[in-house]
Formats: structure tokens, sequence, C-alpha cells
């Protein structure tokens, strides 16, 4: 067994942060569409918080590019083992979002067909399963493009990347929108190729922090701009497939590896002092830094199952009246956002213990 501090904890740290983003952003998201109904101040709280957090579903795919891209599997070997893993899970929350959707329809009194509901399994039973659709997709064809990345070098490498940039760079034009198949092909898989490089290199935080900064203020401002400009919730700038976008996930990719890089090193200084040394440190801070450690590895080993279920509590959350507005936004989104990832992380992660769980969360 490895020892723990010679692990490399980025992936995980990565990981386990962007499924917090995650669920703030889909608290926070609700009040955008609000956008001159609400006040300016709970606006732009939802807008920031929001903004801050849009690097969130590239992160993921970054993640999966840097792990992914360097193994040897064959096509039928890759495809078994990641579709595998999401496949079931994917197919029985699915069914549990339908059978919610359906619940409300009833109530409404609104009927449904066979049409109907196979339109929404087409579609997605849940707004957030999109993401499992688009993540097949990446799966069908990083198999097909690992082995010719790896023969590229850092010139090659920087110059796909930039072509890339410029390809997103159309959905800026307005009522202009990539279709779906080249979304995928082009947009997201280059998040992996992206994660791929960034992951081999030593970038100074500066830089990552100068690529975030631009990522958020694009997009909080512009977004406001955009929505001031036709009276109403305008997520242009919201997109994941745009340039700045991809800007400010690069820049926490760059600063999490990095503070994480650190954080292993200091790890590693602290298992080579002397007993006395250990001895002497507050007991309370290392405990502390122990049970954050913990519950950052359960995150990030359950982040599939949490992102899965996690829309469904907080439903239930919005239900008991704990959702964006609850005393304003500002407490109200990051108190709701804890609330649901600790009842998800906590149902996930005792769930998982059975044979049963595991087929139903990944």
């Amino acid at each position: 067994m490895i020892p723990e501090t010679q692990r490399i904890t980025w992936p995980d740290n990565l990981r386990a942060l962007a499924t917090l983003a995650v669920v703030v952003l889909h608290v926070s998201s609700s009040v955008l569409y609000e956008f001159e109904k609400v006040s300016a101040f709970d606006w732009w709280t939802g807008n920031i918080y929001d903004s801050l957090v849009r690097w969130c579903v590239p992160i993921f795919l970054m993640v999966t590019g840097a792990l992914l891209i360097p193994k040897q599997d064959t096509f039928s070997e890759f495809l078994h083992k990641r579709f595998g893993k999401i496949f079931l899970p994917f197919a029985f929350w699915s069914f549990i979002y339908l059978i919610l959707l359906l619940y409300k329809h009833v109530m409404y009194g609104n009927e449904m067909g066979t049409l109907n509901i196979l339109q929404i399994f087409y579609r997605g039973s849940s707004y957030h399963l999109w993401y499992i659709y688009m993540l097949l997709g990446v799966y069908i064809i990083l198999p097909l493009i690992s082995k010719k990345t790896q023969t590229l070098n850092d010139k090659n490498i920087i110059y796909l990347l930039l072509v890339w940039l410029l390809i997103l760079g159309l959905n800026y034009i307005p009522d202009f929108r990539l279709k779906p198949a080249v979304h995928v092909f082009i947009g997201y898989v280059g998040y992996t190729i992206l994660g791929y490089y960034l992951s081999k290199k030593n970038i100074h935080s500066a830089i990552g922090i100068v690529l975030f900064l631009i990522g958020i203020l694009i997009t909080a401002l512009g977004t406001f701009e955009l929505s001031n400009q036709q009276h109403h919730f305008n997520d242009l700038l919201y997109s994941y497939t745009t340039p700045h976008i991809a800007l400010m996930a690069a820049g926490i990719f760059i600063l999490i590896k990095n503070a994480s890089v650190i954080a292993r090193r200091n790890d590693e200084a602290i298992s080579q002092s002397s007993p006395i040394e250990i001895a002497s440190s507050p007991k309370h801070t290392a405990n502390a830094s122990f049970l954050a450690m913990k519950v950052k590895n359960i995150i990030a080993q359950h982040s599939l199952g949490i992102y899965l279920i996690h829309v469904l509590i907080l439903e239930i959350l919005n239900s008991f009246g704990l959702d964006w507005y609850f005393v304003n936004p500002l407490v109200g989104i990051p108190l709701t956002a804890f609330f649901c990832l600790a009842i998800s992380t906590t149902v996930v992660y005792y769930s998982s213990k059975s044979s049963v769980g595991r087929y139903i969360f990944g």
C-alpha cells in the first residue's frame, strides 16, 4: 500500500472541490432567473456565487483527462471499466427522477403518454443528468484520441488547445450554438486534453490567479450586462464551452494542483519530524486536518453518487423552506449547499457499504 503522504492528492482535491461547486451552482442558479423580479442585491449575490463555481463541470473533465489519457487500456477494456461503473447508477437514477417527475405531473393534473415518457428519457429525467449523457459520449471518444495525444509534443498540444479555444469562441456569437455532437467531440473532449497537459506542467500560481479572475469578471459582469440589455436573464456567458470558462477552469486546476503539492510536502516534512516535534504540535490542529482530509477523500471517492442524488436532496430541503431565499441569498445559498452536500455524502457513503448501494451510486 502506498503511504498517504506519497499519493498524488490533487486529483481528489479537485474532484471534491468540484462536487461542492456543483451543489453551490444548483442552489444559486434559481435566483438568476428572477432578474428584475428580486432586489439587485439578491440577484447579484446569486450571480457572484454562480460565477465563482462555473468551472465545476470542466474540472471533472480535466481530471478525467489527466488520469485516463495516459492509460494504456484497449478500447474494449476502457469502455468496460467506465461504462460499467456509470451505466447502472445512471439508469437507476434516471428512473427515480422520472417517477418524481410523473408524480409532479399527477399532482398538477397533467397527463403524460408513453411518447412523453420516452422523450423525457431521451432528454434526461432531471436537469443535471445531461452531464452523464455528455460523459458517456466523452468516454466513447477518449480511447480513440488518447494514444495520439500522448505522442504529441508540448508545441502541438498548445496549438491544438488554441484552435479549441478559437472554436469555443464561436459560442460568443448571439443565437449561435455548436451542435450537440460538436459540443461533445470538440467542446467537452477539449477539456480532457487541457487537463492532461496541465497535469504534466508546473505553472506558477500567479498565472492561475490571473486566469481565474479573468473568467469570473467576464462571467459575472458580462452576464449582468447582457441580462440588463434584454431585461431578462441571459446565460450566454455561463456556458461551459466558452473560452473564459476554460481559462477559469485552467486557473483553478493550476491553483489546486500547486496547493496540493505544497500540502503533501508539508505532510512529508511532518512525517519525518522527531517524536518530540510531533508531540509538541497542537493536537486539535492535527485532528482537524485529519478529519478534513477524511471528508475530502469520501467526497472525492463518491463524487458520482453525490452528483446523482444531490438534486433529490435539494428538492427535499426546498420543500422544508431551506433554499437560496432562506434569510437572504448571502446566507441561504451556502447554508443550503452545505446541508445538501452533507446529507448527500452521508447517504451515499453508508449506502455504498452494501453491494446494492455500490451499484446504485457507482
